[in-house]
């Protein structure tokens, strides 16, 4: 596999074999204008700067967990940074490389939150996962799910089943994403803020 160091991650994309049995076989790697034999240390900068780019925020596809600076989560606005096919076939490739590297023993240097990790492995995502993607979001639903001391106090926070969220990045809530069919229209009372029916 041949690297363009200027445009690295453009190469190495453009260089990442569409044949799935191939991602099975032994990679070899080698940058453009350096003799270099592959023993291990071109193989290591190879995943380093892979992992570096991918998920750095010049590619928009990841962002720092909001509960720490330490892991990463998906981006939010990722569909909207790239065209939504390009961005689904970035993420799948993502995917295939995580997977790559483990089968590889290389090492990622980067970490995943809880919630993102869960995902990968097809484990159920529940409600306490929430404080890994956002602390103060979980800590208010804690509070709304868990309030019974007076009666009325969650229908003065006048809040709906819907929520704003940032489509372009800039961390503005500047889009509203129903819930469930009408949220935007259905208050969230002590009496319906734990249903299923919506």
């Amino acid at each position: 596999m041949e690297l363009d160091r200027k445009n690295f991650l453009e190469s190495a994309l453009a260089a990442l074999p569409e044949d799935p049995a191939k991602w099975r076989q032994t990679w070899r790697f080698r940058f453009k204008g350096e003799p270099a034999i592959d023993a291990g240390g071109v193989a290591r900068e190879f995943w380093t700067l892979l992992s570096e780019q991918l998920f750095g925020r010049n590619a928009g596809l990841f962002m720092y967990a909001a509960t720490d600076q330490l892991t990463y989560q998906v981006n939010p606005a990722s569909p909207r940074l790239h065209t939504p096919p390009v961005a689904a076939r970035l993420f799948r490739l993502t995917g295939r490389l995580l997977a790559k590297a483990l089968l590889d023993k290389q090492i990622i240097s980067v970490s995943l939150n809880r919630p993102l990790l869960k995902h990968l492995l097809a484990l159920p995502v529940c409600f306490a996962d929430l404080e890994h993607y956002d602390a103060a979001l979980h800590k208010s639903l804690s509070w709304i799910l868990s309030d019974k001391r007076t009666e009325g106090e969650v229908e003065a926070l006048c809040q709906t089943f819907s929520v704003f969220v940032d489509s372009t990045g800039d961390g503005r809530g500047d889009e509203e994403v129903e819930l469930c069919p009408g949220g935007a229209d259905v208050d969230v009372t002590d009496e319906n803020k734990v249903t299923t029916d919506l």
